[in-house]
């Protein structure tokens, strides 16, 4: 949900918890996770554990635990692959079946 908003994630449910630490140290990310953070991720300087398990009140609970402006970016983010969302002119797009899709290149 935090890509809908224009926030830069790295998301993944199979990647062991070294890998994730690895990269949150790398790219100087913040892990976010539910349950007990230290024993999973006992060498990641940053993380963060929302209580809840309801999707929405995690969203609230990160926007206000980071103070992050939940309308600044609104769907400036891929929420498949996180790249950034760019304007094209309604003539670059091409038709297929009943989809639209559009595309700078």
């Amino acid at each position: 949900m935090l890509r809908l908003l224009g926030y830069d994630t790295h998301y993944s449910q199979t990647m062991e918890p070294a890998a994730l630490a690895e990269i949150a140290e790398r790219e100087d990310r913040i892990i976010l996770t539910r349950g007990e953070t230290r024993l999973r991720f006992p060498h990641a300087p940053k993380l963060f554990s929302v209580k809840s398990e309801d999707p929405a009140e995690q969203l609230r609970e990160v926007v206000e635990a980071f103070s992050l402006d939940p309308r600044s970016g609104i769907w400036t983010r891929c929420t498949v692959c996180n790249g950034e969302i760019a304007s094209v002119a309604p003539a670059a797009g091409k038709s297929i079946g009943r989809v639209r899709m559009w595309s700078a290149s």
